[in-house]
């Protein structure tokens, strides 16, 4: 599992999530931590690589996601962050859970 609650860093949020899975990787499969590069690819790609690569299925947990929307306005970055996460969930490459 995968915790991510960083949404009041000026960093873009989805690099943020990127690195919160390699360092939950890290935590669990050290020899892993490595092995999957952010590379400014999609987060649904990059989900897909992580769960092929370790076999494992991710689940994201963004605590306090609401406070993206308070603490960013309503500007053009708060709706890519926004599209971005929800391609990532609607990713037809990831299984869903039931």
């Amino acid at each position: 599992m995968v915790e991510f609650s960083g949404w009041r860093e000026r960093e873009d949020p989805v690099a943020g999530l990127a690195r919160a899975i390699q360092q939950t990787v890290a935590q669990v499969l050290p020899d892993q931590a490595g092995a999957v590069a952010w590379d400014d690819r999609s987060l649904g790609d990059l989900l897909h690589a992580w769960a092929e690569h370790t076999g494992a299925d991710l689940l994201l947990v963004l605590d306090q996601f609401e406070e993206y929307f308070l603490y960013h306005g309503s500007g053009g970055r708060r709706g890519d962050v926004c599209r971005r996460i929800s391609a990532a969930v609607n990713c037809p490459d990831l299984r869903p859970t039931s």
